[in-house]
């Protein structure tokens, strides 16, 4: 699955470069410490936000061969059969356990904590308390090739083009509602995957 993770690491490259990007008028990052001493890190809104007007996208270099039950992961889209498909039939999430910190050096310890606001967005476990969704985003792709002497086979299609329908489609958070300004930013997650969860991060 080398090359279908290449495609996907490439796509998320790229879908991070289109993303809106945010400073601390638009969206707050709150430090909170649990009675056991762990911080954990809450996602706010400081200013009104307009349907689809929020997207976050979620950047990470972790990617696993399961549908991970912890809270922190991005199912990613694969083709179910064809070009593009897992040639064991197996899901990918894309993995951000390791990112749910984001803060400078000072704020929570002497180390900085760089990544991805979407790792941050809270887990409701009722739908009437989530205010963003996941939404699928979809990819193609056209590689050309360049060399310093003429290619042998002239029946090889240049440039190489990969579908929609052969690509993996990459989660993204989106509002489609409008959110008001000092709002916590929440998803919807089955209450049984949440205490799943919990139980494996003790």
């Amino acid at each position: 699955m080398f090359s279908g993770s290449g495609r996907i690491a490439v796509c998320l490259s790229g879908l991070y470069d289109v993303m809106p990007k945010y400073t601390s008028e638009d969206l707050v990052v709150a430090h909170r410490q649990n009675s056991k001493g762990v911080w954990r890190d809450e996602l706010w809104t400081n200013r009104n936000f307009a349907p689809h007007e929020l997207m976050l996208a979620p950047l990470t270099s972790q990617l696993k061969d399961t549908h991970l039950t912890a809270l922190a992961n991005a199912p990613v889209g694969l083709p179910r059969i064809g070009r593009g498909s897992h040639p064991e039939g197996q899901s990918l999430a894309l993995d951000g356990r390791s990112r749910v910190l984001l803060a400078p050096a000072g704020a929570i310890d002497g180390n900085p904590h760089g990544g991805s606001l979407f790792w941050l967005v809270g887990r409701a476990s009722q739908a009437s308390e989530a205010n963003v969704s996941l939404e699928n985003f979809c990819c193609s792709q056209t590689l050309e090739f360049t060399a310093p002497f003429k290619l042998p086979n002239k029946k090889r299609k240049v440039p190489v083009e990969w579908q929609q329908a052969e690509f993996p489609n990459l989660p993204v958070l989106s509002n489609k509602k409008a959110i008001k300004q000092h709002t916590r930013l929440m998803l919807f997650q089955a209450a049984t995957e949440v205490k799943s969860a919990e139980g494996k991060s003790k």
